[in-house]
């Protein structure tokens, strides 16, 4: 089938999910999406859909991680930055090590360089995901800030741990120093370049409207070409795309605050395309998933029941471990404030969801391997799937027991003074005094 075809297809079934989403709001918008990317599965033409993990990660995942960065507070991230350093880099390296040995131990079918490489790859979290758990049940400004930065800056590691473990089961050689020197050069040096070719851009972009060239399609198409170009320069010099698209976003960021650089028209042009896009990549990372787990399944399964069993047995084992130790990190680690310490860091265990990077690591492991098919792949991929809808799944049946109740605000009905229509106002909102149309000489709000 044509891939434009597909696209278009895939494009439908986003905007079916988000209207049963709609009127459905208690159930997270990715269970419909990866309920329909499963059925959409049955199509003859899409049986044996494989996903190409490099056009994943540079077609999809840059644009996402580059809209976070841009939409992200350089303030609170600098007053966060302790506790985004501590979770998107010292727990994932200390998750990595101690559930990897675990992981070897218990279940010896695993080697322990794929252990490693296993936990590196649902270890990074996903702003996406934690936006999707935190919809039914919302958190705290502070907590979805924390997890939202976080999930900007741990894809770093994960990818950079990821890629030493299954280097060092494909070669059977490991070097800690060699390691350490290679995530210092990846992670540095990426955020390195992404900074400073977020800030060439941002000043080509301020040139071209001194000259007057600031017309929509020239400016929102700078900026949509900007994460594909920083994550391929970065890549193509051994670097961590990742950090560089996020490091370009948040320079981005710096233009945005600066509004003399864009006139009140170009900003919400901008901001209504990538609105639009992000909510098409997102939603098309969840179709994907679902797409893509019948095919795992099946795989799984010609093998033998029993192995499926396992497979999923320890996909649960992996997620509980991995949350327990994000339990007690974020109780002795992070600061939170000295109030409810044991519910914050309850809420920081679940709100650590699953979604693109993960699945974009399970499906770059390569097939061959010296030569020889990989037979441990699709169990693996199946593990990494098992993690992430537990990550979906649980948040959504234990946050409502976790979550502070809002306080529920008095509505009342008021005249509009210009437009003549009532209007539904919030109590406490300086609402229009009820009355006669003819009688009233408040402005009007609508406007």
């Amino acid at each position: 089938m044509n891939q434009v075809v597909i696209f278009g297809i895939m494009l439908a079934i986003v905007i079916l999910g988000n209207i049963l989403a709609r009127h459905v709001p208690k159930i997270p918008l990715p269970f419909f999406l990866i309920g329909l990317g499963a059925a959409l599965a049955v199509m003859p033409s899409l049986r044996n859909f494989t996903l190409d993990p490099s056009v994943f990660s540079f077609a999809i995942i840059a644009p996402l991680l580059f809209n976070e960065g841009q939409n992200a507070s350089r303030i609170q991230i600098g007053r966060s930055l302790t506790n985004i350093v501590s979770l998107a880099v010292g727990l994932v390296l200390v998750s990595v090590i101690i559930l990897g040995f675990g992981v070897h131990a218990l279940f010896p079918i695993i080697p322990l360089s794929l252990a490693f490489a296993l936990i590196a790859i649902v270890t990074p979290t996903d702003a996406s995901a934690v936006s999707a758990v935190a919809q039914t049940n919302p958190l705290s400004d502070s907590q979805m800030q924390l997890l939202s930065n976080e999930s900007l800056f741990n894809d770093a590691a994960g990818i950079v741990a990821f890629d030493l473990a299954l280097t060092a089961y494909v070669s059977g050689q490991f070097s800690p120093t060699d390691a350490l020197l290679d995530f210092l050069f990846v992670f540095f040096g990426g955020i390195l370049v992404g900074a400073v070719l977020g800030m060439l851009i941002v000043n080509l972009r301020s040139w071209l409207i001194h000259i007057g060239d600031d017309e929509p399609l020239i400016m929102v198409g700078i900026q949509l070409l900007t994460p594909l170009l920083v994550y391929f320069l970065a890549e193509e010099l051994g670097l961590s795309g990742i950090l560089a698209v996020v490091a370009s976003g948040i320079a981005q960021g710096v233009e945005r605050d600066r509004l003399r650089l864009t006139s009140a028209r170009m900003q919400i042009v901008s901001a209504n395309v990538w609105e639009m896009v992000a909510a098409i990549l997102s939603g098309l990372v969840f179709v994907l998933l679902g797409l893509s787990l019948p095919n795992v399944i099946v795989s799984a399964l010609r093998g033998q029941a029993g192995l499926f069993s396992l497979l999923v047995g320890i996909g649960i084992f992996i997620y509980a471990a991995k949350s327990l130790v994000r339990l007690l990190w974020s109780r002795t680690l992070l600061r939170t404030g000295k109030k409810h310490r044991w519910r914050n860091a309850v809420i920081m265990m679940l709100g650590g969801a699953n979604g693109t990077i993960t699945l974009s690591l399970a499906f770059s492991m390569p097939q061959i391997v010296n030569g020889h098919s990989f037979p441990l792949r699709q169990g693996l991929i199946l593990i990494a799937a098992t993690v992430i809808l537990l990550s979906l799944i649980v948040p959504v049946l234990v946050l409502p027991f976790c979550v502070p109740k809002q306080p529920k605000r008095n509505r009342q009905y008021v005249w509009c003074a210009e437009c003549y229509q009532l209007a539904l106002m919030p109590c406490g909102m300086n609402p229009f005094i009820i009355a006669k149309p003819k009688s009233l000489q408040t402005r009007c709000r609508r406007k």
